[in-house]
């Protein structure tokens, strides 16, 4: 059973719209008791367009998309800790729910993205829409290029994507010395993405996992206040957070402070 009373386990993989890869994705996170959601691109199809589906108790939201030669983005939640909500954007390159761990009512909404390269998908609207949330996370298969993330060179869609998501507030967690997240015969490229808006992702990392010319993505999140440690300091007790700043005043009305623990790294800061 997965700890939800601390942090989760996400995972993104494209699928290159193999049925025989996603159904082999779907018992690799079967085994990860931490799994709780999944984001896919390009996953197998069914006869209606629609991802095959993994089994009870995951749930899976896309929509479906004109082409079956042509897969989407679709998102998977184990329904035994996560409560989601869709969210229609009459768009089959995006899937985004509402999500609240049920142990712990913490809320975040994720989105899976799948920029096809043969659509000029904007992501510009996804980011609209989500503006107004607390807490946003979206990853998944850009096709876009940029240094920041690891690519040699630059292209319109990754400064555009870059340009998009920064002056939103978001900040990137992939990690370029663990290599490209995407290999073939002929090249390898960072083209994978995971942004966050007031989410603390830690663990970011990528494995050679299933059949796919795609590295499985894998992060964790804290979910719950429970994930803070405790320690003595000045005249009251101090926690130390996941992903918030919290005053402390001890038991004599003294503020003693602000403590913080970001990306697993506890710091104490300075009010």
């Amino acid at each position: 059973m997965p700890d939800t009373n601390s942090y989760a386990a996400i995972y993104c993989q494209n699928l290159h719209h193999s049925r025989e890869y996603t159904y082999d994705f779907y018992r690799l996170t079967s085994l990860d008791s931490a799994a709780t959601i999944i984001c896919l691109q390009e996953a197998g199809q069914c006869q209606n367009s629609l991802p095959v589906a993994p089994r009870r108790p995951w749930q899976l939201w896309a929509e479906p998309t004109d082409s079956t030669h042509l897969g989407g983005a679709a998102i998977c939640w184990n329904a035994n800790f996560v409560q989601a909500v869709p969210v229609p954007m009459d768009n089959p390159f995006f899937a985004v729910i509402d999500a609240t761990f049920i142990q712990t009512q913490f809320k975040v909404t994720v989105a899976s993205v799948y920029r096809a390269p043969s659509k000029n998908i904007d992501t510009l609207p996804l980011i609209q829409l989500l503006a107004t949330r607390q807490r946003v996370i979206i990853t998944g298969d850009f096709n876009a290029h940029h240094s920041c993330w690891g690519s040699r060179d630059d292209d319109d869609a990754g400064e555009d994507i870059l340009d998009c998501f920064t002056q939103a507030g978001y900040n990137l967690f992939n990690d370029t010395d663990l290599g490209p997240t995407f290999y073939s015969e002929r090249s390898s490229s960072f083209i994978d993405l995971t942004w966050a808006r007031n989410v603390n992702i830690f663990g970011w990392t990528i494995q050679d996992s299933v059949g796919s010319d795609h590295r499985t993505i894998k992060f964790r999140i804290p979910v719950c206040f429970q994930a803070g440690s405790i320690m003595k300091y000045g005249y009251g007790l101090c926690w130390i957070w996941m992903d918030v700043h919290v005053r402390i005043v001890s038991p004599g009305k003294r503020d003693i402070g602000c403590a913080c623990c970001l990306n697993m790294q506890e710091k104490l800061c300075n009010a």
